[in-house]
């Protein structure tokens, strides 16, 4: 199956509020793939704009496959990543 395709815009506004977080976040997942039991593996991109991200209010955003998460937590995107890898639940 081929890998889940997760962009992270890394404009000001983005990084400003959390963008590199969640980044490091989503990477760590790839170390812990066969323990999430995860059906794919993730490839991350650092982009440097998304939909969205030109409104200040809505950054961070992450694009997860064709899915636009805009003011993005941690939480959230890593829940639609564990939904779209068939991982169990982050926590």
């Amino acid at each position: 199956m081929e890998p889940l395709e997760v962009k992270i815009c890394m404009n000001t506004q983005c990084m400003m509020k959390g963008a590199m977080d969640i980044m490091d976040q989503i990477e760590s997942l790839n170390d812990i793939v066969g323990d999430l039991n995860l059906t794919r593996g993730i490839n991350i991109e650092a982009v440097p704009e998304l939909e969205g991200s030109s409104d200040p209010d809505m950054c961070p955003v992450v694009q997860i496959g064709d899915l636009v998460v805009k003011q993005a937590t941690t939480e959230n995107v890593m829940s639609v990543i564990l939904d779209a890898t068939e991982g169990g639940l982050y926590k």
